[in-house]
């Protein structure tokens, strides 16, 4: 759970990086709460020695998988209208197409 927390940061920082360049740090502390929030709530790592928070171990997985859901399915409006540079082989000259 620890884990599924800093992938979907990293996932929603890369995303956000990638499609807004250096403005994406403005954005780089909403997309942080994922993994802060499973660190913060299963007292482990950077934030473990903080314990704000002492929860149930069942409430801590469950809140730290929703975040973790939710740092995923932030992803998609950050990256449904990108424009992603692709390949044209046959013409020999890059493309461009919008995902």
């Amino acid at each position: 759970m620890l884990l599924l927390g800093h992938v979907s940061s990293g996932m929603l920082i890369g995303a956000c990086f990638y499609r807004y360049g250096v403005r994406g740090l403005y954005l780089l502390l909403p997309a942080l709460i994922p993994a802060a929030g499973t660190e913060l709530l299963l007292s482990a790592g950077w934030l473990g020695a903080v314990r704000l928070l002492t929860v149930p171990l069942p409430v801590a997985a469950l809140v730290s998988v929703l975040l973790a859901a939710a740092g995923f399915a932030a992803t998609v409006p950050v990256l449904r209208r990108t424009v992603i540079r692709t390949a044209n082989p046959a013409a020999n000259q890059p493309g461009w197409a919008i995902g």
